[in-house]
């Protein structure tokens, strides 16, 4: 949202997740965090076969490394997403180079 200079959906925190509406996420998947992009509810994680788990883990290892390349480089970076960031990060801006 910063480079493109547009604002983020408003968040709710009354929600379980602040970016949660009635119609599902607010949030284009290229731009959800981490911990959105890995989730994977009970029923559906029911649904996969022992190989699709184990490609699966084999993905998000791949994913989380990615993030915590990002992670390392940014100081508005997060896992966790950009809400959870922007409490900790003072005077610094987002794409500020770590």
């Amino acid at each position: 949202y910063l480079l493109p200079g547009e604002e983020p959906p408003s968040p709710d925190f009354h929600r379980t997740c602040p970016f949660l509406a009635v119609g599902g996420c607010q949030l284009p998947l290229g731009r959800r965090p981490f911990n959105c992009v890995n989730f994977l509810c009970e029923s559906i994680d029911a649904r996969l076969t022992a190989a699709e788990k184990v490609a699966l883990q084999g993905l998000e290892s791949e994913l989380r490394g990615l993030y915590a390349a990002f992670d390392r480089r940014y100081a508005g970076s997060s896992l966790r997403g950009l809400l959870n960031r922007a409490g900790r990060l003072g005077t610094r801006a987002f794409l500020d180079r770590l």
